[in-house]
């Protein structure tokens, strides 16, 4: 089953999506048992969103770039406000040195959970998405002064 959120009359909305077609979701998406509700329309004349709500928190790893020397992978949170959906355009800062771009796959978690076991973990994923995670790179002007 897949899962999307997406606008409808002017509101954000999660839908369920079967071939082409957008269903509005009832019930509960991290239910055992969503159902199809109204059709929505073919699912690619809708503007996509990104799969979390704004209350929801994104937090990631890394580990492939060499750091220093780190042991093992670094955790780092990412603001709601850095994402945009399919489509839309990036604004870099004028200060912008370098930009770097990586796809990634996103494991989405679908409910609150803390100290879950290996064996577990699937239970709590909602499913996947891929990003394009993007990292600026800003140059800083560093001003001596006299003593």
């Amino acid at each position: 089953m897949k899962f999307a959120r997406t606008i409808h009359q002017g509101h954000s909305i999660w839908a369920i999506i079967e071939g082409d077609t957008a269903y509005a979701l009832e019930g509960d998406r991290f239910g055992s048992n969503p159902q199809m509700g109204a059709s929505l329309g073919p699912a690619s004349g809708l503007t996509m969103l990104f799969p979390l709500d704004p209350t929801n928190q994104i937090v990631a790893l890394f580990g492939g770039w060499g750091i220093g020397d780190r042991d093992g992978p670094g955790i780092f949170i990412k603001p709601y406000s850095s994402l945009i959906s399919n489509g839309e355009s990036m604004d870099y800062p004028d200060v912008a040195t370098k930009v770097f771009m990586e796809p990634e796959l996103a494991v989405v978690i679908g409910k609150t959970c803390r100290h879950v076991s290996a064996k577990d973990a699937k239970d709590y994923i909602l499913g996947y998405t891929c990003v394009n995670d993007t990292t600026v790179f800003e140059s800083r002007i560093v001003t001596t002064f006299p003593h």
